[in-house]
């Protein structure tokens, strides 16, 4: 596991102390990959978290996942311009 993107998913989560405490220690492969891990976990979350807040917020009519979307059918102007909007 590389260092560089550890630090920089520390950052990104905003840990900079975490990130510079890090930095400071002797580098132990074991260690950056158990971190990474958990790092990418908090991710998520926190992902997860923020799309679910923004699907309740939106307060849509039907209940609907964004899988369930067809982005196959021609919607607007692109259907009668006769042009292509096959996927």
């Amino acid at each position: 596991m590389l260092h560089e993107p550890v630090m920089q998913q520390l950052a990104k989560l905003g840990l900079r102390g975490a990130a510079d405490a890090l930095a400071r220690l002797p580098f132990n492969e074991d260690v950056f990959e158990a971190l990474a891990l958990l790092l990418d976990a908090e991710s998520l979350q926190r992902d997860s978290t923020a799309q679910a807040r923004r699907l309740r917020l939106a307060r849509l009519g039907q209940i609907a996942h964004p899988a369930d979307v067809d982005l196959r059918t021609c919607v607007g102007s692109a259907k009668h311009a006769g042009t292509s909007c096959s996927v």
